[in-house]
């Protein structure tokens, strides 16, 4: 058995204290509950319950999620290639998330422009 065959049967399954306590982590839990809408609320609760173990929390999010309920990614849209991410950072100096801000405002023609100037060289060496 694995952390993932446990997260995957919250709500339809329920594990021994030593099952859960050998194979989860609070952790990987909390990230796991993060990933979906359903339960985004309880991984945030379960964020700040530090007086609360392992198996308390596991029970806590098994008998939280309602019967039948699929945990489900939450699916955002792509934004742009990495490659593209990691030019606007370089040539902008600026972070990832302000870089991908910039990816999804820039056009393809300016985005391209950016491109040939570091392609050609003339942004190389002058840093």
């Amino acid at each position: 058995m694995t952390p993932f065959e446990i997260m995957g049967d919250l709500g339809k399954h329920l594990y021994t204290k030593e099952e859960v306590e050998s194979q989860l982590d609070i952790y990987l839990l909390i990230q796991y509950l993060k990933c979906s809408p359903v339960t985004i609320s309880l991984a945030e609760y379960l964020n700040h319950s530090y007086q609360l173990d392992i198996y308390q929390m596991y029970l806590l999010v098994y008998y939280a999620i309602p019967k039948g309920v699929k945990i489900r990614w939450i699916k955002t849209d792509k934004i742009g290639k990495d490659e593209d991410i990691l030019l606007i950072q370089e040539h902008y100096v600026c972070g990832r998330e302000v870089a991908i801000d910039i990816v999804s405002m820039i056009d393809d023609s300016s985005l391209k422009a950016i491109r040939r100037l570091y392609q050609n060289g003339v942004q190389k060496g002058s840093k």
